[in-house]
């Protein structure tokens, strides 16, 4: 990660980049205020398209990933020891197995939630 230095004229457009990104957000919320407050009537439903689309999104990352695992990924990091482990130790393909599982229950909820009305 490289510091933001303010003696160049790059970190000073990366102050008004981020200035602007920020002034763009301050401007969203008070552009969606009124849309904000109509969603948070008690006793509002929830659309069920926008579940299922989230939960196609996940589908689709999981099997993504068992894809990405079977091609010969291995993950690296501090968060995915237990993933490396068992990969180290039974091979990639349980976990492969398990990734298309998850993700293939994911889409399978995602199709019944937009079947549903």
């Amino acid at each position: 990660m490289v510091p933001l230095a303010l003696s160049g004229k790059a970190s000073y457009a990366a102050l008004l980049g981020l200035g602007a990104f920020f002034g763009f957000l301050l401007f969203l919320t008070v552009l969606l205020r009124e849309h904000t407050e109509s969603r948070l009537v008690p006793g509002r439903t929830v659309s069920t398209k926008v579940c299922g689309v989230f939960l196609s999104l996940v589908g689709a990352g999981g099997i993504g990933l068992s894809v990405r695992l079977i091609d010969g990924y291995r993950p690296t990091g501090r968060r995915s020891g237990l993933l490396r482990l068992s990969i180290e130790y039974l091979g990639p393909w349980p976990a492969a197995a398990f990734f298309l599982a998850f993700g293939a229950c994911m889409l399978g909820l995602a199709y019944r939630l937009f079947r549903s009305r």
